[in-house]
């Protein structure tokens, strides 16, 4: 997101226009960088490093889920208007809610176990030594838990309704 390419400017133009409207969005890692990015938020490289593999987060009613992850960027500094959902050690803004139509998170909530390793077995090899091994340990699958909640969300916002405890 920090880095200089031409046609981030007109999405992020996009992405503020549609939030002034109050057009439903979902922004799934990239898409939740930029979606921080465009209202406010800061966006940059991990301290930490890669970020990959079955990782645990904590939603606001304090419920633990495990979902694969795939990214050394991420939001540093969630925009004002957002309220940060889910967290983790090593993702201190790993979902945020805007209002009643826009949702997004850092982990891959799509990736079924089966995606990520495939996805590992192909682009496994470009990363540090270190994370490889540490993914190669992990052995809990991480199923697509939030597929549901955000087409009721995407739903809720649609028909006009209130999300209440659809997401946080």
């Amino acid at each position: 997101m920090y880095e200089d390419h031409p046609w981030i400017p007109g999405l992020e133009d996009f992405v503020r226009e549609a939030d002034r409207q109050h057009v439903p969005m979902v922004g799934v890692c990239f898409g939740h960088q930029l979606i921080a990015q465009a209202l406010g938020g800061r966006v940059e490289k991990f301290p930490g490093g890669w970020v990959v593999g079955p990782q645990d987060y904590t939603l606001d009613d304090g419920t633990h889920l495990t979902l694969n992850a795939w990214h050394q960027d991420q939001v540093m500094v969630a925009p004002p208007q957002a309220r940060t959902i889910m967290r983790s050690p090593t993702c201190a803004h790993a979902a945020l809610r805007y209002g009643d139509h826009i949702l997004t998170v850092q982990p891959h909530p799509e990736f079924t176990d089966t995606v990520f390793r495939a996805l590992f077995h192909e682009r496994g090899h470009s990363l540090p030594p270190a994370i490889q091994q540490a993914v190669e340990e992990k052995t809990e699958g991480a199923p697509p838990v939030l597929q549901a909640q955000f087409a009721q969300f995407l739903w809720h916002c649609l028909s006009g309704g209130r999300i209440g405890q659809a997401i946080g």
